[in-house]
């Protein structure tokens, strides 16, 4: 049985309580209002089922449902007019005409916000309307458009700056324009007033979409082609042209700008898969480095453990026992092979660091073997200036006695003196000083000698006088053979001679080496013979 079946059925059933038809399209919420009525048996049920319907029309979420509440009223009046209990039909009645007033008072409540939400988009759209009016105007007071320099869009890059920088102006207006028809549409309002107000915002629109449409188009189709173009340039090739890590900030700021510019739905996927595209190349790249990184890595490895054996093992011979000189020479050999060998910087630092404790082990050893040194060279330089102290008093003991000793045995201290000094572990500067302070005992031995010498018969001064001048002519003849001697020689020795001249020459030579010779022997005999006549002073 259908549901209009079973409503015949109960309106010949009850024929006082037949429903009354809207001459108009019924609302859906009637539909279902006389569904519900059908299953109530009474009219006093009926109209209070109506009541409670119009109460929740009324105070449902947001505005009322003035349509569903008027509808269910007349239907309400209709059934008033059927028999029902008189006690009964006031009760209902009284809140049957509550809820009417009820209704009227929020008509008007709406009504009036109505009122004032038309004024304020009045408003609104007219302050709109304005600004649009004056837009280009209002563009050289708005914020300039500024991207970060990047080489794949340095041909548009003013192009991109201009259309943007306007773009964002026109994206403003767009905003409000939509966010007016959205604001329109929830409101309640006249359809009349809707529709002027959509009519004029149709009008502002056509001063924004139709050169927001252009200009997304021209900055979306130049985009598009730049973005090719890198890509065509840097990763449609195998190899990358440039190292990863300038390719990634260059995809990098492209996605930003990608973001940053208006773009339309179209470009702005294509650039956007192009650019993860690049960037997937880029992580395969990555991939491929660090491979060969790890093959790297694991053959500085390789490389890096004979060295680091031969460390351990130049570790245990130097604490077995090894000299210093042969310590350094196996540090520095380890230093060069591990220059020459291909290591990595984590290889590097932990031979350097295994080395270093070897060669701080070293230093050790060679800090003591210094403080040893330094030791030896304190003692013995002790002893050296108490050798020099002794020296001195020595010589300044002979010089306060040299007036008592004679000549002779004057002569005999200070030539042992002189000996000890230069047999004392001194310097140069040290042994000069010394001899230097035994010069005073010159003057006093030839003092000593001269008052010999006049003591001495005058015979013997005299034979005296004769020999040393004998001796000084000597002296100055050998001088004069050896002269002539070492001018023959130098003569003999150079090249370009002849037979003849060389034989004269080396003749000469021999001639003259038995002068000298005899000059020799005889400036002898003269000194012994005045040594032989001193003895006896």
């Amino acid at each position: 049985m259908t549901m209009e079946d079973q409503r015949t059925k109960d309106s010949d059933s009850h024929p006082s309580t037949k429903l009354p038809k809207p001459s108009r399209e019924i609302h859906p919420k009637m539909e279902q209002l006389q569904q519900e009525l059908t299953s109530h048996p009474d009219v006093e049920s009926k109209i209070h089922h109506v009541n409670v319907f119009m109460e929740k029309a009324l105070a449902q979420e947001g505005s009322p449902d003035f349509r569903a509440f008027w509808d269910a009223r007349s239907m309400g009046l209709e059934l008033f007019k059927e028999s029902v209990a008189p006690a009964v039909r006031s009760i209902l009645w009284d809140k049957f005409t509550a809820l009417s007033l009820e209704a009227r008072r929020l008509k008007e409540i709406l009504d009036e916000q109505s009122s004032f939400a038309v004024e304020q988009i009045e408003m609104a759209i007219s302050s709109l309307e304005t600004e649009i009016v004056k837009m280009p105007g209002l563009l050289n007071h708005s914020h300039e458009f500024l991207l970060p320099e990047i080489l794949a869009l340095r041909l548009h890059l003013e192009t991109y700056e201009n259309a943007q920088w306007e773009l964002n102006l026109l994206n403003a207006y767009a905003s409000r324009i939509n966010a007016f028809r959205k604001e329109l549409i929830k409101t309640e309002m006249r359809i009349r007033y809707k529709n002027k107000f959509f009519q004029r915002l149709s009008t502002a629109g056509d001063h924004v979409f139709p050169r927001r449409k252009e200009l997304i188009k021209t900055v979306s189709e130049l985009f598009s082609v730049d973005i090719e173009k890198f890509y065509q340039a840097h990763f449609a090739k195998e190899d990358l042209d440039q190292p990863p890590f300038a390719l990634r900030d260059q995809i990098k700021t492209l996605q930003n700008v990608a973001k940053a510019l208006t773009l339309n739905a179209e470009s702005f996927n294509t650039t956007r898969l192009l650019l993860s595209k690049c960037w997937d190349q880029l992580k395969a790249c990555d991939m491929k480095r660090k491979a060969a990184f790890a093959e790297q890595r694991e053959r500085y490895k390789v490389n890096a453990e004979p060295i680091r054996l031969k460390i351990g093992a130049f570790s245990e011979q130097f604490a077995q026992g090894m000299n210093l000189q042969e310590a350094h020479r196996q540090l520095d050999t380890l230093m060069a092979e591990m220059r020459a060998t291909e290591l990595g910087r984590e290889e590097i630092q932990f031979l350097r660091d295994e080395l270093n404790q070897v060669r701080e082990q070293v230093q050790v050893k060679a800090r003591a073997h210094e403080e040893e040194r330094k030791k030896i060279d304190e003692e013995r330089e002790n002893l050296k200036q108490a050798a020099v102290q002794d020296l001195r008093h020595q010589i300044e003991d002979l010089v306060g006695r040299s007036s008592i000793l004679s000549a002779d045995d004057l002569m005999v201290e200070r030539d042992a003196l002189l000996n000890s000094i230069a047999a004392a572990p001194l310097q140069k500067g040290e042994k000069l000083e010394l001899e230097k302070s035994l010069r005073p005992l010159r003057d006093a031995i030839a003092e000593k000698k001269e008052e010999a010498l006049l003591a001495l018969p005058a015979d013997d001064r005299e034979a005296l006088e004769q020999l040393q001048q004998l001796h000084k002519q000597r002296v100055e003849r050998r001088q004069q053979v050896r002269l002539t001697y070492d001018q023959l020689r130098k003569q003999a020795s150079q090249s370009g001679l002849d037979i003849t001249e060389a034989i004269s020459l080396n003749r000469q030579v021999k001639e003259e080496k038995e002068r000298l010779d005899k000059a020799i022997e005889q400036v002898r005999d003269i000194e012994a013979k005045i040594h032989e006549i001193e003895a006896k002073l």
